[in-house]
């Protein structure tokens, strides 16, 4: 014979548990058909993207000979990040890479 005491704390416990219970089994699912499934076209993640490239081209190691355009690219991303430039900077000329 075991003797168990609860105390408050165990029997909230005990409730809480006992009504997650309830929950998780009346719960309903939602199948969707992968055929109604679609891309979504996320802009931050084309700013991200672009954003992305132009780090990576800045942080290639140096060619032997000098690149006019990797050197434009350099300038702008300086320019992007200045302590002068903002976000609102940064996503206004985010916007204007992705539109073209």
């Amino acid at each position: 014979n075991l003797i168990h005491s609860y105390s408050s704390n165990d029997a909230l416990g005990m409730h809480f548990l006992h009504k997650m219970d309830k929950r998780s089994r009346s719960t309903a699912m939602l199948a969707i058909s992968p055929s109604r499934l679609r891309e979504i076209n996320d802009p931050i993640q084309q700013m991200m993207h672009q954003l992305h490239k132009i780090i990576y081209i800045t942080q290639l190691p140096p060619t032997l000979s000098p690149n006019p355009n990797r050197r434009i690219i350099e300038q702008y991303k300086r320019a992007l990040f200045s302590p002068e430039s903002n976000f609102m900077n940064l996503k206004s000329e985010m916007r204007k890479l992705i539109q073209g």
